[in-house]
């Protein structure tokens, strides 16, 4: 756990508190390029820090706001863990991008983990889900695209009303990328357009 008076890390002025899970894989990394790129303030979570944070270092050097934690889906202590630490390293969490349907179990965990950081954007009236298909980022569960349909259809329901998003990333020719807006307003995040190559990032 940070110390008590650990301050909350500033990102640059407008920019969003976005949290990404399974970020290892090429396509979070991608996202995660494009989202601190664009000014906001970014947290990057998985098992494999050290490819997180080598991104988050590079990013930083340019003047962006990106870091790493570590996080496996599979562990609901993990889990906690790195909610726990978003709190204090980005604050509320504006944008969740998670993937889900995964054959290690990460299914369940990224249901756990959306079901803490989602009340409060409820409660703030803004905020966007936005869920990586998961033939993006690896082997996934038999009938997980369907699950992940199922999934993003209840968030929509349970968003109405609310100023809440929740969107899907798939694969095919058009993969989107995503256009955070940096203002109060939360309108569509979802553009056609192309993710960065994780070969340009090197």
């Amino acid at each position: 756990m940070p110390p008590a008076d650990y301050q909350i890390l500033a990102g640059p002025a407008g920019g969003r508190a976005v949290v990404i899970t399974e970020a290892a894989s090429a396509v979070a990394l991608a996202v995660a390029a494009r989202l601190a790129g664009d000014g906001h303030l970014v947290l990057m979570g998985a098992r494999r820090t050290d490819v997180c944070e080598g991104l988050a270092s590079r990013l930083r050097s340019d003047g962006a706001a990106a870091f790493a934690a570590y996080l496996d889906l599979a562990d609901p202590a993990s889990i906690n863990r790195f909610v726990e630490s978003a709190g204090y390293l980005v604050g509320a969490v504006d944008v969740l991008v998670t993937a889900a349907g995964l054959a290690d179990g990460s299914w369940v965990g990224a249901q756990h983990l959306a079901a803490q950081v989602i009340p409060p954007m409820i409660e703030n009236q803004r905020g966007d889900v936005v869920l990586i298909s998961p033939e993006l980022v690896g082997p996934s569960l038999p009938g997980a695209k369907r699950m992940l349909d199922t999934w993003v259809l209840g968030l929509q329901a349970e968003f109405v009303g609310t100023g809440v998003r929740a969107s899907i990333i798939r694969s095919g020719e058009d993969i989107v990328n995503l256009a955070v807006p940096r203002s109060t307003s939360v309108p569509e995040i979802l553009k056609k357009a192309t993710l960065p190559s994780i070969s340009a990032l090197n």
